[in-house]
């Protein structure tokens, strides 16, 4: 009997989102194809859903409509994010994976993240193993998104917080220190811990001068209760032993927050970060707008084995 295999990607507007299907479409053969997309953005990403839809084959193709914000029937309101509605429309979508599927491919390049953290977390509690892949960008824009709602705990990632116990705040830095401001000032922790990219010298002078320097001279020296760190994203673990450490380390006797703003596969590790530590919780603020010409291209394509029952690591 053949294996039954589920390939999951989110439509977009970026290059990569085609380009990165074409390279996993052509390692996998897949009975069911599930693809999330967001009403808000629909016209940006019709033609690439169209053009999905002829490179799936013979599997089944579902495309997942989400909607970023609730629907107001008043006018002149301004909409909420609408996170508890995904959280259902995506575990409507998987149903029972673990009944379905032998395994699953979760291609997380163009997923928003609060997405892929429901996604992974539904994934992760069906049992179900799997392969997670990134696609590298071959050059990114000045900015990604703009206008951030205010953070939120994500859907059934809150995790059991102490009343006594002091708010503590760890961030996976991005392109946008305005977003770690915005963290920092939304949260009041005691203490915050900012993660940025950490790459050898002439590697990615593009991250070292976007990210770190800008989050450097923002935060450096502002005062004693900002703290900041290199961490590798694109190691053979994603950064996670490095992220387990640090989260370990200024986590302890408080409340952690995590939020991952930087490459994307720090969601994946911020995630396990999570699973094994309960008095620690996933945030996310969703932008209302993105820039269309965010990243040009497709580089290197990086993946991750996810076993489901070795998620908690010996600490």
């Amino acid at each position: 009997m053949n294996a039954r295999k589920l390939f999951i990607t989110a439509a977009s507007w970026e290059p990569r989102f085609l380009l990165g299907a074409d390279r996993v479409l052509k390692d996998h053969q897949f009975n069911k194809v599930l693809c999330l997309w967001f009403t808000e953005f629909g016209d940006r990403t019709l033609d690439a859903r169209m053009s999905l839809g002829a490179k799936v084959g013979n599997a089944e193709l579902s495309l997942v409509e989400l909607p970023m914000y609730s629907v107001s029937g008043e006018s002149g309101r301004r909409r909420t994010p609408a996170y508890v509605t995904v959280w259902r429309q995506i575990r409507l979508a998987l149903a029972d994976p673990a009944r379905d599927f032998d395994s699953f491919v979760l291609d997380i390049t163009t997923m928003p993240r609060e997405a892929l953290w429901i996604t992974l977390d539904l994934l992760t509690e069906a049992g179900l193993p799997g392969t997670i892949v990134y696609h590298r960008a071959k050059k990114h824009g000045d900015w990604c998104g703009s206008e951030p709602e205010l953070p939120h705990i994500v859907p059934k990632l809150g995790g059991l917080p102490t009343l006594d116990l002091p708010t503590r705040l760890m961030i996976v830095s991005g392109y946008d220190e305005d977003r770690s401001e915005q963290f920092i000032v939304s949260f009041e922790p005691s203490e915050t811990l900012i993660l940025f990219q950490d790459s050898p010298a002439g590697t990615r002078d593009e991250n070292r001068a976007k990210n770190e320097e800008r989050h450097k001279t923002r935060f450096g020296k502002r005062d004693k209760t900002i703290s900041l760190h290199g961490v590798s994203c694109y190691s053979a673990d994603w950064g996670f032993e490095q992220m387990m450490g640090a989260a370990i380390k200024i986590g302890l006797g408080a409340n952690l927050i995590l939020a991952s703003l930087g490459p994307k596969t720090s969601a994946v590790s911020l995630y396990r970060v999570h699973r094994n530590l309960v008095e620690s919780c996933l945030i996310y603020a969703p932008c209302r707008n993105y820039n269309p010409e965010y990243s040009e291209g497709i580089g290197e394509t990086l993946t991750l084995e996810w076993d489901s029952n070795q998620v908690l690591a010996n600490v």
